[in-house]
């Protein structure tokens, strides 16, 4: 069968290269239609329309049997609307996974052009359902599917989790790499799941979801992970790699192991992200012997009852100043997240905040309002708490939120020090990496009533605080995106036959 891939972003992402190696392996065809977010960035009317015109043009070239979509809350406005246009014009089925459908499956499926909505990881769903649809068999029992027939719709559970992550094929990039997203970070996940339950997180839907159903928080071998980093170098030349793990210093023995191993065998700089908790000395010194050059981690509140409380996020003060100290101890860079907007937080508990980003001075800063994400805790606490109407409620199901552009919009919680919050999350960033002299500028600046002309410009320098070397790729691999689409003669590129798919993915094959 012939599986058209669709994805509303402007990088390589994992979730959907691994389920094109499964598929691959199968002997199935897979091509990517790659929607470059411009509406996150600008407004670019004329580019938008331009892009899905070719998007359009090659989905018809591609001809394919199913059409997979991937939606984060985020991209589901986007990805909605491309579902409707494709449909009309091809009428293939549509399956539709990803967190916003987890958490919303019958939603989706009774108001957008999906046919199939897949809950949870999709390996294994996505494998069966194109199995069957290729023989002619029934797919209303598959696992992980709910699946809309004829105003009806077919809920089924989980199937348990894949507890074996060596098992799966590599991801397939190849399908990613004409675009030319794969040229300075390589993404990669050494693991699946989180042992926290931060309530603005799906971390703990998901737990929620797969109870019973295998241990959640599992990791490949170090043996797996440097293999599949040692082939796709050579294939795609990266200069950097991304561990995207939620904690990815929390094994000792995994990371002795993986220091020694990886600085031997890839020995190229790498971000991780991490927590403060997991930041010792020991975890600490075996990441910089490995090569890292930037962690990320989450101090969201710089408030401990909002924390530990309103986040479910327990730990001090203490250990997030000694956490940064440790990294920039070792000479790794810092970059540290902050949310604003938070319910029960007023304008001492945001100042907070800024002043423990002061006392950690990490090399760089990003800010964030919350948003009350479908099927989070934070959500279900923000509605009690009458700070979620049920329009604003209807717009989170919608994906119609702000994004990055919070500059020009509310989010989806009616907090009442919004214009408080907008002001530091847009400025913190920048006062961070500013000269010592022009700190009390930004200080100044957040502490005005309005929100002044100075934070839409300031915007854009925030993107580059948050880390200059990662914006430099970012912006390069955007911009070949755009031109894959806007320079002639580009419209498709013929999908490979992969009956015998490349070493990059094939060295594990998992079954149904």
């Amino acid at each position: 069968m012939r599986i058209l891939f669709f994805h509303y972003g402007d990088e390589a992402w994992f979730g959907i290269a691994y389920l094109s190696a499964v598929l691959k392996n199968a002997g199935h065809r897979t091509d990517l239609l790659l929607y470059p977010p411009l509406d996150l960035y600008m407004n670019l009317p004329f580019f938008r329309k331009h892009i899905e015109k070719r998007l359009m043009d090659q989905a018809r070239a591609f001809r394919p049997d199913l059409i997979a979509f991937s939606a984060t809350t985020y991209a589901y406005k986007t990805v909605k609307k491309m579902a409707a246009r494709l449909k009309q014009a091809l009428n293939a089925p549509h399956v539709v996974g990803g967190i916003h459908p987890t958490a919303l499956p019958e939603y989706v499926l009774t108001t957008a052009d999906f046919d199939v909505a897949c809950l949870g990881e999709g390996e294994g769903a996505l494998l069966d359902l194109v199995g069957r649809m290729d023989a002619g068999a029934d797919i209303t029992g598959i696992e992980n599917l709910y699946i809309k027939r004829g105003g009806v719709v077919f809920r089924n559970p989980v199937r348990p989790l894949i507890q074996d992550l060596d098992s799966l094929p590599f991801p397939d990039y190849d399908i990613f790499a004409p675009f030319g997203v794969i040229t300075g970070d390589y993404a990669i996940t050494t693991s699946r799941g989180c042992p926290y339950s931060c309530t603005y997180c799906c971390n703990h839907f998901y737990k929620g979801l797969y109870k019973g159903k295998g241990r959640y928080v599992r990791r490949r071998s170090v043996d797996n992970v440097i293999e599949e980093l040692k082939i796709n170098r050579k294939r795609f030349g990266f200069e950097r790699v991304y561990f995207w793990d939620d904690v990815f210093c929390r094994d000792i023995p995994w990371l002795e192991e993986f220091s020694e191993k990886y600085r031997k065998a890839i020995g190229l700089p790498f971000h991780c992200l991490s927590r403060p908790e997991t930041l010792t000395a020991e975890t600490v010194g075996l990441i910089k012997a490995a090569g890292c050059s930037h962690v990320n981690i989450g101090i969201e509140s710089g408030n401990e009852h909002i924390r530990k409380h309103v986040l479910n996020r327990h730990m001090s003060d203490e250990q997030i100043i000694r956490a940064a100290e440790l990294v920039k101890r070792h000479g790794i860079k810092l970059n540290v997240f902050n949310m604003f907007g938070i319910p029960e937080e007023g304008p001492s508990e945001m100042w907070d905040t800024i002043r423990l980003n002061e006392k950690i001075s990490p090399d760089g800063t990003f800010g964030f309002l919350l948003e009350p994400f479908p099927g989070t805790k934070i959500l279900d606490y923000a509605k009690e708490k009458k700070m979620v109407t049920p329009d604003q409620e209807k717009d989170l199901k919608e994906g119609a939120i702000a994004g990055l552009q919070q500059n020009d919009a509310r989010t989806g919680l009616n907090h009442p020090h919004h214009a408080l919050a907008l002001r530091l999350k847009t400025l913190l960033p920048v006062m961070a990496i500013s000269p010592r002299w022009l700190k009390p500028f930004w200080k100044y600046q957040m502490k005005k009533r309005r929100n002044s002309r100075v934070s839409l410009f300031v915007y854009f320098l925030y993107l580059v605080g948050a880390d200059p070397s990662r914006v430099k790729y970012k912006a390069e691999e955007f911009f070949r995106l755009l031109f894959y689409y806007i320079l002639p003669g580009r419209t498709h590129r013929q999908a490979k036959d992969y009956t015998h798919p490349p070493e990059s993915f094939s060295k594990n094959r998992m079954r149904p």
